[in-house]
């Protein structure tokens, strides 16, 4: 499901390093999930730093909160 959250969610920016996939997987687990990743400058490094199932609720809260890159493909 990483791969997936990634490659099809929305895309939204937590401050300056961090960028939050957020998708809904409606095949199999029929649940959200959330990756956060963190970029590190002076390596050009990219870091996972969560992963894991989240809510509807949590969702909307990233979306209103933070500019959104990329919105949630259908």
């Amino acid at each position: 499901m990483l791969d997936e959250t990634i490659d099809q969610g929305a895309v939204v920016r937590d401050g300056d390093q961090h960028l939050v996939f957020l998708h809904f997987d409606e095949y199999v687990w029929n649940k959200w999930f959330r990756v956060t990743v963190k970029r590190c400058n002076e390596r050009r490094l990219l870091f996972v730093v969560t992963f894991h199932k989240t809510e509807w609720p949590q969702v909307r809260s990233k979306m209103r909160r933070f500019p959104v890159l990329r919105d949630l493909k259908k």
